[in-house]
């Protein structure tokens, strides 16, 4: 798969899932809710480092400028 995620846009997935273990281990999340912010948080530490994102290709969209395309 072609990379589609930009810089800016790593740098934000990254910030939002140090953001939501954070709040996991602060409001201490058990249970279903506990369990959805891990797997989200691994959704976007995933995409951020691959700098792919699937759901980018499902809407025809990309945060990647034009020189830096592989």
């Amino acid at each position: 798969m072609k990379k589609n995620i930009g810089n800016v846009d790593m740098i934000v997935r990254l910030a939002l899932a140090i953001i939501a273990i954070a709040c996991y281990f602060v409001f201490n999340l058990t249970d279903l809710l506990g369990l959805i912010v891990i797997l989200v948080t691994a959704l976007l530490v995933v995409t951020a480092f691959t700098r792919v994102c699937p759901l980018y290709y499902v809407l025809r969209t990309d945060t990647l400028k034009k020189e830096n395309k592989e």
